[in-house]
């Protein structure tokens, strides 16, 4: 989950950043452990929870979340 976080978020600053803007990279912060197959989440499944997150908090409707949100 970390690694796509990471990975999404340098995918948007490609995007909407300036060429020079640089990209995140930091270690993972997270211990490593097991988890049963089902209970894994996908890049999907994050992408699914942060679309709705991004959705939910932008409360003024400009397609961003921003102080423009806090009302």
């Amino acid at each position: 989950m970390f690694e796509c976080i990471r990975s999404c978020e340098n995918a948007w600053r490609d995007v909407n950043c300036d060429s020079d803007y640089p990209s995140v990279y930091c270690e993972n912060p997270f211990p490593h452990c097991s988890c049963e197959p089902d209970a894994a989440w996908t890049c999907d499944d994050i992408n699914v929870i942060v679309n709705d997150w991004m959705v939910a908090g932008d409360v003024n409707g400009d397609g961003l979340v921003n102080l423009g949100d806090m009302s």
